[in-house]
């Protein structure tokens, strides 16, 4: 059997391990570590097997080809200078694991919804292309955005879940052979997560072509993210000005988004006076709105994993996947958001509601199908 440098590498920044700690842990040391990976040294076949262990992948993962692995520039990270370096490494092993599983996907079901996300030049301002992009796909100027994952999926960007220890790491975009990816921490409230969505959106549409890094570039995603869940039209005509915190809590399940969010909206659209803003600031830390959302909604989940492997055919599927990935059942369900045909589908399946609101998204994913 071949060994691919390459997949260690990937395999040992999915599971965080350095060098160091992977040496140890194989009772090798470290500069064998180093020369595996640079191809100056394959390990032995009981190293590789116990690298297998330890990494929790199949032997047969390290034999597969090289990757074409997502750099650490092409990454829409934020707070980089506060990002540890396992951190950046486990969210880049699962954006080359995440590729890795979609060209799966799409080799396997062609007529996946195809990219439509629009990328204007010239410094669109956020307000104007979040308006903008909710009326390309067709979204009511005055009503809440959809479930912002089935959305995302039925214009053709690959969503995926990251699951990570790390506080450090948070949400991130970014593009691979044309298609969009962002992939969502599984450690925020769903409310955050939504606006996590939404942020990321609004670098794949404004940060294309351009360094997606630094303060600049994260204050406009924010603003895209609150203007297309938040639009202004309608926040302007259910909100009065000057709500007060009862007011805005019963708003915030509306909108779908965090109290805080919806908070420093209403202040950006001056329908909360400076000490109007600063009184509900307070009132909601003392709720605990600052950390996170006490009673909030229920994740949103993707509707094209649920289809593919939670379907008539799901568990063959499935089992396609992990075989042609060479990704253990646990790997695939970590980025799926826990979409494995050993769960209970009706735990995942849509609701009416939100086949209702989601009428868009759901005609352009009806054709993943188990074949």
């Amino acid at each position: 059997m071949t060994f691919e440098p390459a997949r260690l590498v990937l395999a040992r920044r999915w599971a965080g391990y350095s060098a160091s700690a992977l040496a140890k842990a194989l009772g090798v040391s470290t500069q064998s570590v180093h020369n595996y990976e640079a191809s100056r040294q394959s390990p032995s076949p009981s190293t590789l097997a116990q690298m297998s262990q330890v990494l929790g992948f199949p032997r047969a993962f390290f034999s597969m080809p090289p990757v074409d692995a997502v750099s650490y520039e092409q990454v829409s990270f934020r707070a980089r200078t506060k990002m540890t370096a396992k951190a950046r490494d486990h969210a880049l092993g699962a954006a080359d694991l995440a590729v890795s599983l979609r060209l799966h996907l799409e080799g396997k079901y062609p007529r996946l919804p195809s990219v439509d996300v629009p990328t204007p030049e010239g410094g669109v301002a956020p307000e104007v292309a979040a308006e903008y992009v909710r009326a390309r796909w067709g979204l009511d100027a005055q009503s809440p955005a959809p479930n912002m994952v089935h959305l995302l999926e039925s214009k053709g960007v690959a969503v995926f879940a990251v699951p990570s220890a790390h506080s450090s790491l948070d949400a991130f975009a970014f593009w691979r052979n044309e298609r969009p990816y962002v992939l969502l921490s599984t450690n925020k409230s769903a409310e955050r997560s939504r606006f996590d969505a939404a942020h990321e959106l609004g670098h794949l549409v404004l940060h294309s072509s351009i360094d997606v890094a630094g303060p600049d570039v994260e204050r406009e995603a924010n603003a895209f993210a609150s203007a297309f869940l938040m639009p202004s039209r309608g926040v302007r005509r259910r909100i009065r000005p000057n709500s007060s915190t009862e007011e805005i809590l019963t708003e915030k399940k509306y909108w779908k988004v965090a109290a805080m969010a919806l908070t420093y909206r209403l202040h950006a659209l001056q329908l909360l006076s400076d000490w109007s803003y600063r009184n509900n600031i307070l009132a909601l830390g003392r709720q605990g709105y600052r950390s996170g959302e006490p009673a909030g909604m229920e994740h949103e989940r993707s509707l094209l994993f649920a289809k593919v492997f939670l379907g008539q055919s799901g568990a063959r599927n499935f089992k396609e996947a992990v075989a042609a990935t060479n990704l253990t059942p646990g790997v695939i369900g970590q980025l799926t958001f826990d979409v494995r045909p050993t769960l209970a589908a009706k735990r995942l399946e849509p609701t009416s509601a939100h086949r209702d609101e989601n009428a868009v998204a759901y005609a352009a994913l009806r054709v993943v199908r188990g074949s």
